[in-house]
């Protein structure tokens, strides 16, 4: 139960955001953008803000979310973008920082209102760095010193 109430929460979240930006907006002004870090993120505020918003994402689904190459392509993007929809438990720790500090967008930095993280509040699993070892993702945890303790980041799926 635990696993859709955060995600009725975050829905409510991104649903407030349209709400208060169609208010606040004249008629001739452009939609707001929403850009998901995933496709995932980006087709969840699709679902929600329908043909209200323009929706972006920043990596397609059958693209490896852990190791993007922090491309510069990428960073127009994120200059027009409204409100920032990332996954959160570090799955972007390796990029998104790189291509944030290059743009000009005060909107949506890191703890701001426009940058809605939504791992937070999930019930997230614990993973141990020793079932971790024979993965990519690994290294990245040793490489950048989290810790032995690193959440599983693919917090979307049902549990079963």
């Amino acid at each position: 139960m635990f696993y859709f109430d955060h995600w009725i929460k975050k829905i409510g979240l991104i649903s407030l955001f349209v709400t208060v930006f169609i208010l606040t907006s004249s008629p001739s002004e452009a939609k707001p953008l929403v850009v998901g870090t995933t496709e995932h993120e980006a087709l969840l505020a699709r679902q929600v803000g329908g043909n209200l918003i323009d929706v972006r994402w920043l990596v397609r689904s059958d693209e490896d979310a852990h190791f993007v190459e922090p491309n510069k392509t990428l960073v127009p993007i994120l200059n027009k973008a409204d409100l920032l929809l990332v996954n959160g438990q570090d799955i972007e720790i390796g990029w998104l920082g790189f291509l944030l500090v290059d743009t000009r967008n005060g909107k949506i930095v890191r703890d701001q209102e426009n940058y809605i993280n939504l791992s937070e509040d999930a019930n997230i699993l614990p993973y141990a760095a020793e079932e971790l070892r024979q993965t990519k993702f690994y290294t990245v945890i040793l490489g950048m010193g989290l810790g032995k303790t690193v959440g599983n980041h693919h917090n979307w799926l049902d549990p079963a």
